[in-house]
């Protein structure tokens, strides 16, 4: 139930502007906004339907939303950084991390404010470690080292373990950049996606301690986000974009790609469990998933690009973020407050995502697209000045 996770905006220079900015990348805000409702749907579900109505793992599919939003996440640091390097031919990891932090930081640490509030004042019971594991990013790991079995309102930060193993990415990308421009990323990441579920079933036999975090620790839950490098990479050279782009324009493997992620891939999951899901279920979906965003990217699909380019979603997408951070405490079956039940915990979600994104994201957010501006105009030097090859990125 606590699936979720923030990514980088959807732009080409990240700036905070409304959906229908041109330099925004067509269709993917869209996708972020069905991906977003996936999640909220799955964590308000017990206010919408029985939680045994057949269509139930369907409609509210969490773990698809979150499967979208890292393989985006992949694709966009991917597209950004590459963009960088073949403006300026270095990698500034340095403006990297500062704009990351100015994207994440300010809303995930705003509402893990109110939550230190809300328990201080009592209405939440929160340990030390469990909080510890949020601040510091590790929540994905927490089972490591704090064995406590009495978690009471562990579900309003439990979300927060995608943020984490989004944030050891941004700590392996300079590394991956230096292997970007002695061209080794491709193979790297290939090696990473096919390796994956062998690395899952060994942890789930091995070390049966981490069973329940299977798929959320970095090093058996890389491969969604490896999967968005890995398309960027491809979409980045010639004959590979041609053979993806053939694929988009095939209304049979678009239409299959989504009949298969929303309604097959749900289905295997419910009826072979972990032996499908952490083996091929997962590959496969983030293989599709891949394919809608070809799809998105290359406008080839005009139902696709009708659906993903109505304004409403689009705008959903574009609070996301803000609405992924505050739906625990407004989706919430454990709390009982007059906040959680319909309609008014699906009214306050959006509320306090709107509040949050027009307060906290988009004045930080227009920072941010100063630096990133002033990183483009400047050239870095150090370690990953490197020109990379033409068919990394010029091609």
């Amino acid at each position: 139930m606590q699936k979720m996770v923030a990514i980088g905006k959807n732009i080409v220079s990240d700036p905070p502007s409304a959906p229908n900015d041109s330099r925004r990348i067509s269709g993917l805000d869209g996708l972020r906004g069905i991906a977003v409702l996936f999640v909220l749907m799955e964590h308000g579900a017990y206010s919408l339907f029985r939680l045994d109505w057949p269509a139930a793992p369907f409609v509210g599919n969490g773990a698809l939303g979150v499967n979208i939003f890292f393989v985006l996440s992949g694709y966009l640091i991917y597209e950004l950084s590459a963009r960088e390097f073949e403006k300026t031919g270095a990698f500034n990891w340095k403006a990297f991390y500062l704009r990351r932090i100015l994207r994440i930081f300010p809303c995930f640490y705003a509402y893990l404010a109110v939550i230190l509030i809300l328990t201080a004042l009592g209405l939440l019971t929160l340990t030390r470690p469990v909080i510890f594991s949020v601040a510091t990013f590790s929540l994905n790991y927490r089972h490591l080292w704090d064995h406590s079995t009495e978690l009471f309102n562990y579900y309003v930060i439990g979300h927060y373990w995608t943020l984490a193993l989004e944030e050891q990415f941004y700590l392996t990308w300079p590394l991956l950049m230096f292997l970007f421009a002695r061209k080794r990323l491709l193979q790297l990441m290939t090696a990473v996606i096919l390796l994956a579920p062998f690395i899952r079933v060994f942890c789930y036999f091995f070390t049966p301690g981490s069973r329940a975090q299977i798929g959320m620790m970095f090093h058996t839950g890389f491969d969604s986000i490896a999967m968005g490098v890995l398309l960027g990479e491809l979409w980045r050279r010639p004959h590979w974009k041609a053979r993806l782009q053939t694929l988009a324009r095939n209304p049979w493997v678009v239409g299959g790609a989504v009949i298969f992620m929303v309604l097959l891939s749900p289905w295997l999951g419910l009826h072979f469990k972990g032996a499908y899901s952490i083996t091929i279920g997962k590959t496969l979906e983030l293989a599709c998933v891949a394919i809608i965003i070809i799809a998105a990217v290359s406008s080839s699909s005009p139902i696709l690009s009708a659906v993903l380019n109505w304004r409403p979603l689009m705008y959903i997408g574009v609070l996301s973020y803000s609405l992924y951070v505050w739906n625990p405490l407004f989706l919430n079956a454990e709390t009982h407050w007059f906040v959680n039940v319909f309609p008014l915990n699906f009214i306050g979600i959006f509320a306090a995502g709107a509040f949050s994104y027009y307060v906290i994201e988009r004045p930080v957010l227009r920072l941010k697209d100063r630096l990133r501006r002033r990183t483009m105009q400047t050239d870095s030097t150090g370690p990953l000045s490197e020109k990379p090859a033409s068919q990394g990125v010029a091609g």
